[in-house]
């Protein structure tokens, strides 16, 4: 029964991030309509009911830039900022980032730099994705690690816990 809430959660999340992004376009064909923070505090809040739901399947729109784990050190000093739940950066992480769970970015976004490029990063990739949207509205410079934490781990990249220690992800 579990499994198959779960499945009609990432089934609902896929439906409403196609909604929107349905939405985000129509929107951009409109005079004088922009990116509203409404919209996009929204987006990230419907996205937090993923959680740790994700389906590596999803798709990324066009519109949100992302980069592979090969390529991340093609990146100048960017600010990684972890997007996922407690439990799961509890579980493991990348080395130095910033923690902010998605459901608190519409708060947090001011206090991370726009000096910088900030490299989103969840599990998979999508709950980062909507982050990233999120925080390019906001105009900072943002871009989603593709495959998330699993492919940072599967690069063969540190995942690490507060203490040290190897994390795992989960």
């Amino acid at each position: 029964e579990a499994a198959q809430q779960e499945a009609a959660q990432q089934e609902a999340a896929q439906q409403e991030a196609a909604r929107q992004e349905a939405a985000r376009q129509e929107g951009r064909g409109q005079e004088g309509r922009g990116q509203e923070d409404g919209r996009a505090k929204t987006s990230v809040e419907e996205a937090t009911h993923q959680e740790a739901g994700e389906a590596s399947s999803q798709v990324m729109s066009d519109d949100i830039p992302s980069i592979t784990v090969g390529d991340v050190d093609e990146l100048t000093d960017p600010v990684l900022l972890d997007v996922r739940e407690l439990d799961e950066y509890e579980a493991g992480h990348a080395p130095g980032v910033v923690f902010h769970p998605l459901a608190t970015i519409p708060e947090a976004w001011p206090s991370l730099p726009s000096d910088r490029t900030i490299l989103c990063i969840c599990r998979v990739g999508g709950r980062s994705a909507q982050a990233t949207a999120f925080l390019r509205d906001q105009g900072l410079d943002a871009i989603n690690l593709e495959g998330g934490m699993q492919a940072w781990s599967a690069f063969g990249l540190d995942v690490v816990r507060d203490d040290g220690t190897h994390g795992a992800v989960i």
